[in-house]
């Protein structure tokens, strides 16, 4: 039996799970272009740094699909929820995210300072970049995992994740960098970060606590007690068979035949089609046999008069 609390979960699941995608995709994409500017006094702003900086997002990004996708292959979800949480907690030490003007890049060649550039991004940026790019495809599989009637299909949150991606591109060169200097944008992407750690949190409990919530009962149960799982297969207008839930030896037996041993006469079933051609051919043999049989009657007669 479902528990009174199911309909509270199918209010309350979605939104949780759509903010969290929301902002981690949101402080994601925000993050690029701030930490950039960062270290544009340092090293100038010519390709050379826009492309590093792009190569190491790219990079990071797919180091945290890896992560979401071993954690979510070897382990539960529990277990990957804590170990996030856990992780999400650590690289708080590493905010806010500061670059020191005293910092000197090294100017033998443009490889030093491509190679300078990666190893400031890596440590300073990486830890917190790698946990949200690792956050959208863990959050789709923590809600796959509850008994929500949308758990089958969690690929929607993807909408969420897109609309927090053109938020935060559109937002930050119309409100954010017009209005803050680089610390303030810091201060704040650290606080809103510590906000998605709490959310993430909420959705972690979430998942867990509804999944255990509703463990007995199986989809199917309560398709059926919602009336949705009664389906008849109807062919001609009657049904084929009883549904699953229904079948018994006694109405899987054949059907004995009637009592009364008078053939009933053979009807269409109810909206079978009826080929005009067969019809039509079988009312011309009908009456052609009708006559057949007047003419012969007929003669029977004539010669019974001749002989008296």
């Amino acid at each position: 039996m479902t528990t009174e609390r199911e309909p509270a979960a199918s209010v309350l699941l979605v939104p949780i799970f759509a903010v969290a995608t929301f902002l981690n995709a949101a402080l994601l994409f925000a993050v690029e272009p701030m930490f950039t500017k960062m270290v544009l006094p340092l090293l100038g702003g010519t390709p050379s740094v826009w492309n590093t900086c792009l190569l190491f997002f790219q990079g990071a990004l797919l180091v945290g699909y890896l992560y979401a996708h071993l954690t979510s292959r070897w382990l539960s979800v529990a277990r990957q929820a804590t170990t996030h949480l856990a992780l999400l907690a650590i690289s708080l030490l590493a905010l806010p995210i500061v670059v020191s003007r005293d910092l000197v890049p090294p100017t033998s060649g443009t490889g030093a300072a491509i190679a300078w550039l990666l190893a400031l991004l890596a440590t300073t940026l990486g830890p917190p970049f790698v946990l949200l790019a690792a956050g959208t495809p863990m959050f789709q599989r923590w809600f796959a995992t509850t008994r929500h009637p949308s758990a089958a299909n969690p690929y929607f949150l993807y909408v969420a994740s897109n609309a927090g991606s053109f938020v935060a591109l559109l937002a930050y060169p119309t409100l954010i960098e017009p209005r803050w200097r680089l610390g303030e944008q810091s201060s704040v992407w650290a606080l809103t970060y510590g906000g998605l750690i709490v959310l993430v949190l909420v959705a972690a409990w979430g998942a867990w606590h509804w999944r255990g919530q509703w463990s007995g009962t199986t989809r199917n149960e309560r398709m059926r007690e919602r009336g949705e799982g009664r389906v008849h297969v109807v062919v001609g207008g009657a049904p084929l068979a009883p549904p699953s839930s229904d079948l018994t030896p006694a109405s899987l037996a054949p059907a004995s035949p009637p009592l009364d041993s008078a053939r009933a006469p053979e009807r269409p079933l109810p909206g079978a089609r009826v080929d005009a051609s067969a019809a039509a051919a079988t009312e011309t043999a009908t009456t052609t046999d009708t006559t057949t049989d007047h003419r012969h009657r007929h003669r029977h007669r004539h010669r019974s008069r001749v002989r008296d």
